[in-house]
């Protein structure tokens, strides 16, 4: 029945109808507190309490592709009046031009990452809920299903509904139409399905009957627009991927391959003015195309001179060989000249470097080089420097000279100078500066000084200006940054960019400008950079992507010669293996993992995923959202509870994710949690202390009482894990000079040092008689327990397996109750598979 025009509902005057939607009538009304219009859809029934939750919790979104939502009725929602018209009713005229859908499907794609990256996902993407606006996309219905059937819709439930089967079945995704449960890769789907209506003016399926359609959707490949660019076409395929493991994996990658796909038929670029240098690169490209297994060689060619063309093309990994690109352990680093690429691969299991020149057939294995990370090259291209076994090592070219130079904790790269020195992190602990060493050996010197007042923790990522005297790095810590530092001044410090990641250094034209480069998100930018006054100017500027955004080393390297690689997004799957490091299966979907934490009553795993708390049901496989921007999570006895940190606080939620919030007490310092006391009562966590280091203590919670120190040494004291039966504690510190794993009574007494060649994130068998930890080389050891009155009794520790190649020094694995089986982080085969992209003269980019 529809209201009539001067109905109140609440403190909004009805004005008049709009028409009908899914969910029963649209009106256009005013909001009489705030004076504005608003639009309101009336349901005929009222709302649940989770529905009106949820509704809340959606109209946290605030994104200008996204209609807002303002306010939750008893059976209305109140939402921004958006003027303009529906997509569906544009695409009636015909399709879309080429750039007007790449413009569209951009901002269809950001607005669904923001939503995405709140838990939000749509299930009912399609042009109907997609307005066209002076201003641009706005996307309706975000997260709302449909009440009653509409059309072509079907009758569905609300969104609180688990495993309802929610949407419009001609934009369904096959697992909804199956359904089973969404993800944001459902709405990847029916975003493909957008896009390819756009292009062709028609939907890729079609059917004479419902039930011929849902076949189709299961069943049929989508047939080719007619007359699209090569790279939309691509795009619109991956989105439309039968399995939701082999489409694009968030709505970012496909808003950065829209937008790559867009500058590619933009404007011609401009050349570069070194046509020596130049005349080997198109030639090696050529080469390379022809010999080591190019994917695809130029990128939608504009009609243009070869100087001002920018190329790109996809180099595949060895036969049986994958580029091991997985969070923390991504490896790239070309040569200065730009002649030679090194990369990780792993074959047969074992990691190492590849050396392979672009324009040769073959890329060469070099031993010795196990397990390495973050590779970086000599000025004179003859050597390469990387990080392996706690030690940083470096090797010639040709598989000579292997040499160890210094150990190292946990590194975050390097940089090697004219001057026959290393510039170094070597570690990520607090108050750890950067140090220098000769290339050939010898001391290491400290070169930075942490500055604790401006709340940094350690400085990372070197990398040496021209002049060989000043170099630039990262401050890590609450005010991360770029700065400028000197060797001939260990006081001068400058400031270049704030809140930066890692940077890289260009110089492609002696009589040109100098660029930095580094990844905002997941996309690679350029800005144009002044050495002599430290200054950027213009704006950055897109070079390609998506790269992963959670590794410390770059997935991506450029050169003076106008070449760029990069990989796409590192993904990790969990996997169960036996105490050899036998596969036993998979958990959950792949995505950029950490910290996986295995509940004590064996039935979920909660984990980092995509910069988000997870929690994975074990028997069914369910992924659940629980909270962003977090630490490590670590489960309470009763597997009811989540502690993990997040803005150097713990934080404490509900592990099905109802409740609010509970934040630990502070002193001021950052926090990490380690670990739950047996009884629940307490937890165990780290904190940055005032002299700068980190130091254990245990805090109560839900009574009375303050946190207390819960060791008295002064070194750092980090990873605490508790014994089922409360009474021991494993712990790691430094006092050696690097991480060991050590056990002691947890309120005190004589210790006892388990391991002695470095060690790492200690877990207990549930009886107490075995203790596991991460070794420096990367295996998992094992060594046995027998408690004693005052301290514990160890076996010699023993190896289990090598653990997947993913960087390890932290939370990278957890084990069964019973230890006979272990939860770890396995790279995701078909991205290991996956090539690199290879850019030809990417500063012309900058000259559009």
């Amino acid at each position: 029945m529809l209201l009539a025009s001067g109905t109140s509902l609440g403190p909004y005057e009805i004005l008049a109808p709009i028409g009908a939607g899914g969910m029963g009538e649209v009106y256009r009304a005013r909001d009489t507190r705030l004076r504005r219009e608003v639009a309101i859809k009336v349901a005929g029934e009222r709302f649940s309490g989770r529905f009106q939750r949820e509704a809340e919790a959606i109209s946290s979104l605030n994104h200008p592709n996204i209609c807002t939502l303002y306010d939750v009725g008893p059976n209305y929602l109140v939402m921004e009046l958006v003027e303009g018209e529906t997509l569906s009713a544009h695409l009636r005229k015909g399709p879309l031009r080429i750039d007007l859908a790449l413009r569209y499907g951009q901002q269809i794609a950001d607005g669904m990452t923001a939503a995405h990256a709140r838990g939000i996902v749509h299930r009912d993407l399609k042009p109907g809920n997609i307005m066209i606006t002076r201003n641009g996309i706005k996307i309706l219905d975000f997260g709302l299903a449909k009440l009653a059937p509409m059309g072509d819709e079907v009758q569905t439930e609300t969104l609180t509904a688990s495993r309802a089967i929610v949407g419009t079945p001609a934009y369904m995704a096959p697992e909804q139409l199956e359904g089973k449960e969404s993800d944001p890769r459902t709405d990847i789907f029916a975003l493909g399905i957008v896009l390819y209506e756009m292009a062709a003016g028609k939907r890729p399926f079609a059917g004479d009957s419902q039930a011929a359609l849902v076949a189709d959707i299961m069943r049929a490949e989508a047939p080719a627009i007619p007359d699209a660019p090569p790279q939309f076409a691509h795009i619109v395929a991956r989105c439309l991927a039968k399995d939701p493991a082999n489409r694009w994996q968030s709505a970012s990658d496909v808003r950065l391959e829209l937008e790559w796909a867009g500058s590619s038929q933009a404007a011609p670029v401009s050349p570069l003015p070194r046509p020596a240098s130049r005349r080997w690169l198109l030639g090696g490209v050529a080469v390379a195309a022809l010999a080591i297994g190019i994917v695809g060689t130029v990128a939608w060619l504009r009609q243009a001179t070869p100087e001002e063309r920018v190329y790109r093309f996809s180099l595949a990994p060895p036969p049986d060989t994958e580029f091991l690109n997985v969070p923390n352990r991504t490896g790239l680093a070309l040569s200065p000249d730009g002649h030679t690429l090194v990369f990780l691969g792993i074959r047969n299991g074992q990691s190492r470097l590849w050396a392979q020149r672009l324009d040769s057939q073959a890329a060469r294995e070099l031993a010795g080089t196990e397990n390495a990370a973050a590779p970086f090259w000599s000025p004179d291209g003859r050597s390469v420097g990387f990080f392996a076994g706690g030690s940083l090592k470096r090797i010639d070219l040709d598989g000579s000279n292997l040499q160890v130079l210094t150990d190292i904790q946990a590194p975050r790269g390097a940089a090697w100078g004219a001057d026959g020195t290393i510039l170094f992190s070597p570690s990520n602990r607090v108050n750890t500066g950067l140090y220098r060493i000769p290339a050939t050996g010898g001391k290491a010197v400290q070169v930075t000084t942490v500055d604790r007042a401006n709340r940094e923790t350690y400085h990372s990522h070197p990398v040496l200006l021209r002049d060989g005297r000043r170099f630039l790095y990262r401050t890590q810590g609450t005010a991360g940054a770029i700065y400028a530092g000197s060797f001939d001044d260990s006081k001068w410090k400058a400031s270049v960019m704030p809140g930066s990641n890692w940077v890289e250094l260009a110089h492609p034209s002696p009589s040109g400008p100098h660029y930095l480069v580094w990844n905002r998100g997941a996309t690679i930018v350029a800005q144009t950079w002044d050495p002599a006054s430290l200054h950027l100017s213009g704006e950055p500027a897109p070079l390609g992507g998506p790269v992963g955004v959670l590794a410390p080393y770059a997935a991506y390297t450029v050169s003076d010669s106008g070449l760029l690689v990069y990989a796409g997004p590192a993904d990790l799957q969990l996997q169960w293996v036996d105490r050899t490091g036998k596969p036993l299966g998979v958990l959950g979907e792949p995505g950029q993992f950490g910290s996986p934490s295995l509940s004590p009553d064996g039935g979920k795993v909660a984990a980092q995923k995509d910069g988000t708390l997870v929690v994975i049901d074990v028997r069914r496989g369910v992924t659940s959202r629980i909270a962003t921007s977090v630490g490590a999570p670590v489960w309470s006895p009763d597997s009811r509870r989540l502690a993990f940190g997040r803005g150097g606080r713990v934080v404490i939620v509900n592990a099905d994710g109802t409740g609010t919030e509970a934040l630990l007490p502070s002193s001021g310092g950052n926090q990490h949690v380690d670990a739950w006391t047996p009884d629940g009562r307490a937890l165990l966590y780290s904190e940055l202390g005032a002299e700068g280091r980190r130091s254990l203590r245990i805090a109560p919670i839900g009574s009375p009482g303050a946190a207390r120190p819960l060791l008295n040494s002064t070194h750092d004291e980090i990873h605490a894990a508790v014994s089922a039966d409360g009474q021991w504690l494993a712990y790691v510190t430094d006092e050696s000079g690097r991480d060991e794993v050590y056990v002691q009574k947890l309120e005190g007494g004589p210790r006892t040092q388990v391991s002695s060649n470095g060690g790492n994130t200690p877990k207990w068998r549930r009886d107490g008689r075995e203790l596991f930890y991460e070794a420096r080389d990367g295996a998992l050891v094992s060594a046995s327990v027998k408690p004693g009155a005052d301290r514990v009794e160890l076996s010699a520790p023993q190896t289990l397996f090598a653990l997947p190649a993913t960087y390890v020094g932290g939370h990278s694995y957890d084990a069964t109750p019973d230890g006979q089986r272990f939860l770890v982080m396995a790279p995701f085969r078909p991205r290991a598979h996956e090539p690199l992209t290879v850019v030809v003269n990417w500063p012309a980019l900058l000259r559009k």
